[in-house]
């Protein structure tokens, strides 16, 4: 079964790329290894994963790097197939970090590898492999195999509107579960992510994203203390104003901004991780920039 799903995974862009009966060659592809990244760090006040609560006191600090290498572009079909090398950090003072038994800061490194390929004018498919490690030994390690597809929108309900920009994911965890439960899991999840574009306020050029991600457990994820395991585990709802910072030296790169407010709404066994809580509201500030 594990190595259908990795095979699976492995040719899912590659097999979605494929229509019958189109037999046309697309234009040449350009020069691979066409290389950008990111990197940037965010606040928050809470830290919860899918849902799952793990730190909610003190300073949590989420520096994060990204590394994208254009492999393949063309006009035809497959539009782009794209690597991405990532590392996202989790640091706390709290409880899990600095001021729990191991005194280590460092709670949270994941690495994770991604193949995307953009197919047809507005659809995106990608496979990723993510390992999520604890530096502090505060959970035991957990590697998950996902896929992911996305649609592009924009337009479609009206020149001005960024869209809605649907996708899902689902996860296939490999080893280790991240409920701590006694059997790996599968997740599924499903989100919007519509954008505006509000104008200017002095030298900003504001833009609000109203996120909404539902995650789900499709086979043992969201597992209680009794074994049983739970259908629903949240349903994230943001509130996020960005802006570019024109203000900055441009040798720093094209900085962005961001500070927003969600509301989390719990399933049954995340609410009883997060001490009988079925909500919780949290604030984030994230600074970022692209290369």
């Amino acid at each position: 079964m594990l190595l259908r799903i990795l095979a699976l995974t492995l040719f899912l862009p590659v097999l979605l790329a494929q229509e019958p009966g189109i037999s046309a060659a697309p234009t040449p592809a350009a020069a691979p290894d066409e290389v950008s990244g990111s990197w940037g760090i965010d606040f928050t006040t809470a830290y919860f994963f899918r849902g799952i609560l793990q730190e909610n006191q003190g300073v949590i600090v989420e520096p994060h790097f990204e590394l994208d290498y254009k492999l393949y572009s063309s006009t035809g079909t497959l539009r782009d197939l794209h690597l991405v090398l990532g590392q996202w950090n989790s640091l706390h003072n709290g409880p899990s970090g600095s001021s729990g038994p191991g005194g280590s800061i460092w709670y949270e490194s994941d690495f994770y590898a991604s193949l995307r390929a953009g197919v047809g004018e507005r659809w995106t498919a990608g496979t990723t492999y993510t390992n999520y490690y604890s530096p502090n030994g505060r959970f035991r390690s957990v590697e998950e195999l996902a896929v992911g597809l996305a649609f592009d929108d924009k337009g479609l309900l009206g020149e001005a509107f960024a869209g809605l920009q649907p996708s899902a994911l689902v996860g296939f965890e490999l080893h280790g579960q991240a409920d701590a439960g006694s059997h790996v899991g599968t997740y599924a999840q499903l989100c919007l992510a519509p954008k505006f574009e509000l104008g200017k306020a002095g030298d900003l050029e504001l833009s609000l994203a109203l996120p909404v991600t539902a995650g789900f457990s499709l086979s043992q994820y969201y597992q209680d203390a009794a074994g049983e395991d739970h259908a629903f585990g949240y349903v994230d709802v943001g509130c996020v104003l960005g802006s570019p910072l024109p203000f900055l030296p441009s040798r720093l790169g094209p900085w962005t901004a961001s500070l927003g407010v969600h509301l989390l709404l719990l399933g049954d066994s995340n609410e009883r991780l997060n001490g009988g809580d079925s909500s919780e509201w949290i604030g984030t500030f994230g600074l970022s920039t692209t290369f």
